[in-house]
């Protein structure tokens, strides 16, 4: 039973994990797509 719950708190730690780098990686690709459009235009 002890190795259930921490199973779940593994895997609630990892997907909570998952969606911070997942939400890092979009901003990263947002700066990086503003910086490039500034640049492209006049």
């Amino acid at each position: 039973m002890g190795l259930g719950v921490d199973r779940a708190l593994l895997r609630a730690f990892w997907e909570a994990l998952s969606a911070e780098v997942d939400i890092g990686r979009r901003h990263g690709l947002e700066r990086a797509y503003e910086a490039v459009r500034g640049a492209v235009r006049p």
